[in-house]
């Protein structure tokens, strides 16, 4: 960096110049006075009945009918990011709604959803995004026509989140342009090679074209995309709520809170999560992230298929196949499978980690680290989704038994038991409590194991299918092909795999390097079986009946397209070794064919698919979660078992007989409070919480209660006879769950530093 800023000259330093300063005015915009506007039930207008001596506006069935009920006057706001408090009383979840206006602005430069009222709460809590600050800003709240509203006042006022928001992006511009020079600079005095510009290029143009969805201003409606937004919300909730790891989301379920994080990694989701404490709307962290996942996978694949076929063109074809693969659109756009997409970034680093494993030199000083490819490829997916994890560790068992003599070789066999090792080590963190919920809890995932999966598989012919639409069916059993959703594997994928076998069987492959074609011929194999595996052919209800075990891990599995993620890249690997096989032919005539083909396939399936998704699906402005509510808990894995979740709302707490609680106060998941047991026997107080191990309360004097389970699997902390005093509660990590952290972290950095000083000695011993 510092060399390329005196090969700049002063033109580079004028330009840091320029960039510190602009950086200094946004630093000092954060610092400036934002506006806090308190106003009273008087500055409403409406059709409800308004009491002059308390202030308050009032609704009910008989004096105000169902739709618009208060307009605030205009509001003088200049541009920012504000929250909207409106103060209300209501009966009824969700009937009645508040929500922003503002006719005289230019086309959505006011964003917000708005935020339902609910009778546990007493206030609202919303975000509003105001890009043109012309001070005509109108509160307007509506009445269900049910049960009782009353509206007291409401109170507006200015996060900075604007100005955090335009430093971000200055911040995020800059460096990107300071990169790119300093890449430019090293590379100027060497020179460009033809060859790199067209990489640059055909890679710049992947990310663009595979980031098409995103460059709207809504979302694609993708059937998981509630439950993964909601994720986010809960990161970003929990690390409000000062827990690091996030454990359980503070927010969800209504303020009941959810233990989503501790079954499903959320990783990835801290790039998201920071953006909303940022002040991003929700939808724009979101498509950040599916932004970072495209150019994460483009590069990753591009890396790894160059590093396997050793050719740079191969590379971005692989790259090109990989990143817009039908299955890939299918999970990132149409059902908006977050877990599974990021997965499916590191599935790459796998497959070329067990190439290096299996195929170089075990006597070369360089082999011992052929661990830390494949570590990092199964840390990423078993912090993303479990299931592509576990899929991918049995075929990797597979392929260890295939090759079972290489995996024997004590240089192999220390590679991968470092992988093993490592990859536990590293993701303790994640799984010890992941394994202490499953193994200890009774939740919902602990009894799915009669769940059918064999009438999900698709048909066969969905295997060679070319033309793919975005269809909204997944009962294949049902309904067949007829407008199903595009799960497949697409047109050069098949070509590339017909290809392969053709030049076998030709005898065209004896130009190959032996571990070339056998790497081929097994990916061949991997292919073969596991679309067989996503077929409604493959005997799973048997397999599920065998015992216990086989039934709870086939009843996990939910789908068995799954199994075409394995399919795509296999046939990835296939494709690319039959690219190798034409290019060592010297013909153009084949090398033009091959590549023609393979264009022709894409546009025909990928490229297709992708604008259908585009043209056809259905999709949503969504910036604040109050649009969509917290509610929503996918197939409720994640629940004790006979939770009634449709029960968890907001409310107070509920008293055992004899007990009287006063000074309730409710700060995500802890809890304060006066409690007095006037009973001569112990009681309880129940508070909305749901209940999961962990949690913890205790007198002011510092004496432990006990905690577990009340009516409807919330909290339930118990009170002794006659007591009376301060309560607290909370959620604490068992210290089992902390040595775990403890463990992560000095494994990553031991691995780290002792990977750098070790390549450094090897340098300086050259």
């Amino acid at each position: 960096m510092i060399e390329a800023v005196k090969k700049g000259g002063i033109k580079c330093w004028i330009m840091l110049g320029i960039q510190v300063f602009l950086l200094l005015l946004l630093v000092i915009g954060l610092c400036g006075k934002k506006e806090d506007i308190r106003l009273g039930g008087d500055f409403f207008m409406g059709a409800g009945v308004f009491d002059e001596e308390s202030g308050i506006w009032h609704a009910d069935a008989n004096q105000g009918s169902a739709g618009h009920f208060l307009t605030s006057g205009e509001l003088p706001v200049s541009s920012g990011v504000y929250r909207v408090q409106l103060f209300y009383e209501t009966d009824t979840d969700m009937t009645n709604r508040c929500y922003i206006t503002d006719s005289s602005a230019a086309h959505r430069e006011v964003f917000s959803n708005g935020d339902h009222l609910y009778a546990g709460l007493t206030s609202t809590d919303y975000e509003v995004w105001v890009l043109d600050g012309n001070g005509s800003l109108k509160i307007e709240v509506e009445y269900g026509g049910s049960g009782s509203l009353s509206v007291k006042g409401v109170r507006i006022y200015n996060t900075g989140g604007l100005e955090s928001m335009l430093l971000f992006m200055a911040v995020l511009g800059f460096v990107t342009i300071d990169l790119l020079y300093v890449y430019w600079q090293n590379q100027k005095e060497k020179g460009f090679s033809a060859s790199q510009k067209v990489t640059i290029l055909a890679l710049l143009a992947i990310i663009i074209y595979s980031s098409l969805p995103l460059m709207t201003d809504y979302i694609i409606a993708g059937g998981d995309l509630i439950f993964h937004l909601l994720r986010i919300e809960g990161v970003k909730d929990g690390l409000l709520a000062g827990q690091f790891p996030v454990r359980i989301a503070p927010q969800w379920q209504r303020g009941h809170g959810y233990a989503s994080s501790v079954f499903y990694g959320d990783t990835m989701l801290f790039v998201p999560a920071l953006l909303r404490l940022m002040g991003f709307p929700l939808q724009t962290s979101y498509k950040f992230l599916l932004f970072v996942l495209n150019v994460g996978t483009c590069l990753i694949s591009y890396y790894a298929f160059k590093k396997i076929l050793n050719n740079r063109y191969l590379g971005i074809m692989g790259s090109m196949l990989y990143t817009m693969s039908v299955y890939r659109l299918f999970k990132i756009y149409h059902t908006a499978a977050l877990g599974e997409a990021i997965s499916i970034m590191f599935l790459p680093l796998l497959v070329v980690g067990f190439y290096k494993i299996f195929t170089e030199d075990v006597k070369d000083k360089n082999y011992r680290w052929n661990w830390i490819l494949p570590t990092i490829g199964f840390c990423g997916m078993i912090q993303s989704h479990i299931l592509s994890t576990y899929i991918v560790a049995a075929f990797t068992v597979f392929l260890c038994l295939l090759l079972w003599k290489k995996v024997l070789r004590k240089e192999t066999f220390l590679v991968l038991t470092s992988v093993v090792v490592f990859s536990g080590l590293i993701c303790a963190w994640f799984l010890v409590p992941f394994l202490d919920y499953v193994g200890s809890g009774e939740f919902v995932i602990n009894h799915v194991s009669a769940r059918k999966i064999q009438f999900r598989g698709l048909q066969v012919a969905q295997l060679f299918k070319v033309f793919f639409n975005d269809g909204p069916s997944t009962m294949f059993f049902d309904n067949g092909m007829v407008g199903a959703e595009p799960a497949g594997l697409g047109g050069s994928l098949l070509l590339g795999g017909l290809l392969f076998i053709c030049l076998w069987c030709t005898g065209v492959t004896s130009n190959l390097d032996k571990k070339l074609f056998k790497t081929g011929k097994i990916a061949l194999l991997v292919a073969v079986i596991s679309m067989v595996m996503s077929t409604q052919v493959f005997p799973w209800d048997r397999i599920q009946k065998l015992h216990p075990v086989t039934a709870t891990l086939v009843s996990s599995l939910q789908f068995t397209s799954r199994f075409l993620n394995i399919s795509t890249i296999a046939l990835l690997v296939v494709t690319g070794i039959a690219g190798v096989c034409i290019w060592k032919t010297e013909k153009i005539l084949w090398k033009g064919g091959f590549a023609a083909g393979i264009a022709v396939m894409f546009l025909v399936s990928n490229v297709y698919l992708l604008n259908d998704i585009c043209d056809s699906g259905s999709f949503f402005r969504l910036y604040n979660v109050g649009g969509m509510g917290t509610g929503y808990i996918s197939g409720a894995e994640y629940i004790p078992v006979g939770t009634e979740a449709e029960r968890l709302t907001y409310a107070a707490p509920v008293a055992g007989e004899g007990v009287w609680v006063e000074g309730y106060e409710k700060d995500y998941l802890s809890v304060e409070m006066t409690c007095r047991n006037g009973s001569p026997k112990e009681s309880y107080v129940d508070v909305p919480i749901l209940y999961y191990e962990g949690y913890r309360a205790q007198t002011d004097a510092g004496q432990e209660l006990e905690v577990g389970y009340g009516e409807n699997n919330i909290v339930r902390i118990s009170i002794p006879a006659g007591f009376e005093g301060g309560v607290s509660m909370g959620f604490v990590s068992p210290w089992y769950w902390r040595v775990a952290e403890v463990v992560s972290v000095v494994t990553f950095l031991a691995l780290t530093g002792g990977v750098i000083w070790a390549k450094r000695k090897e340098q300086n011993h050259e």
